[in-house]
């Protein structure tokens, strides 16, 4: 009977323990006044922001465990849930509200602090004339990483270089083995005779 009470302690105490740090609702400033925003955000917390003449929101759904990613929902026309996977800080998401393939939304994260924190910029990307589509907008994300480019240049370059040399050596190698033949093949004919 005493563990069946100290069980529902335990439970009591862990249910409000998740109640204290229950998500925050934030608000993106006007976009038209102020394109460039940064806002600090936990998981679990909404942000709401007006673009395209409608309302949408977007909640941080998790914080990877090393803080290096996060994974989060967009709600655009306050409709369906639309998630974007998990990016993190070498990345930005590109972000089409309105699906008239014009991206709408830059998200980029600066920092994730020990503390599971995260400093997120949001910019309004400039836009064509468009009308909201019928029913709900649909999310459509393009992850771009801003290093991974770089970095397979590089290595493409490399692979190039490596080719080349290894290209010469083969090259080479033909010839000195074919001098190394003839020399052979006048070894022999002279132990033939």
């Amino acid at each position: 009977m005493k563990l069946i009470k100290l069980l529902a302690i335990l439970i009591l105490i862990f249910l409000a323990a998740s109640l204290v740090s229950a998500a925050e609702k934030y608000y993106f400033k006007d976009f038209s006044l102020e394109p460039n925003q940064r806002i600090i955000l936990e998981e679990g917390d909404v942000v709401e922001f007006s673009l395209l003449g409608a309302d949408h929101f977007l909640r941080i759904k998790e914080i990877s465990r090393d803080n290096n990613k996060i994974k989060l929902n967009i709600y655009p026309y306050k409709g369906q849930a639309q998630q974007v996977p998990f990016f993190g800080l070498d990345n930005v998401v590109y972000v089409d509200l309105n699906q008239d393939e014009w991206d709408d939304l830059a998200l980029d994260i600066i920092e994730i602090s020990e503390d599971r924190r995260l400093t997120l910029v949001a910019i309004a990307l400039e836009q064509q004339p468009t009308e909201i589509p019928e029913g709900q907008g649909m999310v459509v994300t393009d992850t771009r990483s801003n290093y991974k480019r770089t970095f397979l240049f590089a290595g493409l370059l490399i692979i190039g270089l490596i080719g080349i040399l290894a290209f010469r050596k083969s090259k080479d190698n033909p010839t000195e083995t074919s001098e190394e033949k003839v020399v052979e093949e006048t070894k022999e004919k002279d132990l033939e005779e």
